[in-house]
């Protein structure tokens, strides 16, 4: 391309054809690819969901000197069915949403180049440097959250179906969140709290949510938790220590 040959409206159609062919090649593969990671997370996450229930109330009924009340085997493939439909059309409406952003990143340069009179050229490189490899983080994104997404979900359907095998000792959800330098106001508020699997969680921000992630790069994650169970300082709810169960007020 000729640095002096100026970026037309024309231009703008052909290029606009171009980005929408490749994305129609782009999509699919993404959208497969976070698709087999969320299985692999869906599936982790039921069976976590089971082991960290065992293994959790085998510590706690040693600490209280009783019987651990050992889970019930359950449908680990039932679990996942009933997850698995709503996670594949939330991926999809995630994936579509890339390439919407991406088509609106690119043809705000194609109209930045064609108002400024840029070259072919200038456009096209700052197209390349602001297109796909610079806003490879957001593909990534997708996939992360979404893989998050199905784990913590698959939990909770876990423990439901726990619940419905077992009703005399009902499982909760408990969330916890990740404490370091990158940990946000909103996680830290939702730290702690206690729901029945049904039941909301409530972060900082006023979100309400059954599992996270509430948002993208969300790191919080659920855990089975029985009412008896005693709590400990590293999972208590920060800000009311005395009462983990406690909601925290909007």
């Amino acid at each position: 391309i000729a640095d002096t040959t100026r970026f037309t409206a024309r231009q703008i159609a052909g290029y606009r054809a171009q980005i929408r062919a490749v994305l129609a090649t782009v999509e699919p593969q993404l959208l497969g690819h976070t698709t087999r990671v969320a299985r692999a997370a869906m599936d982790f996450g039921a069976r976590s969901a089971i082991q960290e229930l065992t293994s959790i109330e085998a510590a706690f009924a040693a600490e209280m000197g009783r019987p651990a009340q050992v889970a019930s085997p359950i449908r680990l493939d039932l679990v996942t069915q009933n997850v698995e439909t709503s996670l594949l059309r939330n991926q999809a409406s995630s994936v579509r949403r890339y390439g919407v952003a991406m088509i609106q990143a690119f043809e705000r340069e194609m109209r930045v180049g064609y108002l400024a009179g840029d070259t072919q050229r200038q456009v096209v490189d700052r197209m390349l440097a602001n297109g796909f490899v610079a806003k490879r983080s957001w593909a990534w994104r997708i996939v992360r959250s979404e893989s998050a997404a199905a784990m913590n979900s698959a939990k909770p359907e876990a423990l439901k179906t726990q619940n419905e095998v077992d009703p005399g000792h009902p499982v909760h959800n408990k969330i916890l969140a990740t404490f370091d330098k990158r940990t946000a106001y909103d996680s830290k508020a939702v730290h702690g709290q206690i729901r029945a699997v049904n039941d909301t969680f409530l972060d900082g921000l006023g979100r309400v949510y059954l599992y996270p992630p509430a948002r993208p790069n969300d790191r919080e994650v659920i855990i089975p938790w029985h009412p008896n169970w005693p709590d400990h300082g590293f999972t208590r709810m920060l800000g009311n220590p005395a009462a983990p169960n406690a909601r925290p007020r909007r």
